[in-house]
């Protein structure tokens, strides 16, 4: 289980297909205005290091009581997009490097949003209603990306990629986006998770002298067939820009 939330932590999104979503069009000013906000985001993301928190619960998804198991502090490096993980261990030997060879990783910073605005993915939208949030105008929408589109692996190697289904708030004014929840609850019997979710929320940091909206929280959970579950919260700080320093050996 733990290397499934593990891989929900690193890759897209996914879940089923909902009745009543409309396949977005060029008419909507706020779709438009998201899928510019996230062309530049990614144009202009800075190679970037910050910390991330990870507490680890298992718990029953039908009693919803979750058990503390483990906690990490990494370090997260993005270099060009690509992610690399450093363990911070507790008895200052200092930071070790971290991998996940069975996993496929994408990237959370790279894809999650890129994928949902990405024309190969079909995503259909639904306009829902405005909610105001700290002096915001946050319009909600509802989305579904197909199986045969999903982008969202679980498991080893390409693993699999559920459909999947959720919700995004969207700045109204620049098309920012602050908070995307996700849901993907079919799979086949040949593995033995049965759902999993994922919320994640963006506060706004500065990273070389800019104001960028970022992660800084994500709760991620995937549950057996069993009704077994492990939950992952991730806190994101500390973002600065990544500079690589090198010297000349004589």
């Amino acid at each position: 289980m733990r290397q499934l939330i593990l891989a929900m932590t690193l890759l897209p999104l996914a879940l089923a297909t909902q009745s009543g979503l409309v396949p977005a069009t060029e008419s909507d000013p706020v779709l438009d205005a998201v899928r510019r906000y996230v062309a530049h985001w990614r144009s202009t993301l800075p190679d970037f290091i910050c910390q991330q928190s990870t507490l680890l619960f298992s718990g029953s998804h039908s009693d919803h009581i979750w058990h503390p198991t483990n906690n990490q502090q990494l370090e997260l490096t993005v270099v060009n997009g690509r992610e690399q993980y450093q363990l911070h261990q507790t008895d200052n030997r200092g930071p070790i490097p971290v991998g996940f060879p069975t996993i496929n990783s994408r990237g959370e910073y790279a894809s999650a949003l890129m994928v949902l605005f990405d024309p190969a993915s079909g995503t259909q939208f639904h306009r829902r209603g405005v909610y105001n949030e700290q002096n915001r105008s946050l319009r909600r929408y509802d989305f579904a990306v197909q199986q045969k589109n999903s982008q969202w692996y679980f498991g080893p190697g390409l693993g699999f990629a559920p459909a999947y289904e959720g919700h995004i708030w969207i700045d109204e004014g620049d098309g920012s986006v602050h908070r995307l929840e996700m849901e993907a609850f079919r799979f086949p019997d040949k593995l033995f998770v049965n759902k999993a979710s994922l919320r994640l929320e963006f506060a706004l940091v500065v990273i070389a002298e800019l104001p960028r909206l970022m992660p800084s929280r994500a709760v991620l959970r995937v549950c057996n067939k069993g009704g077994r579950c492990e939950q992952n919260i991730l806190e994101f700080s500390n973002y600065h820009k990544f500079v690589a320093t090198s010297r000349l050996i004589k």
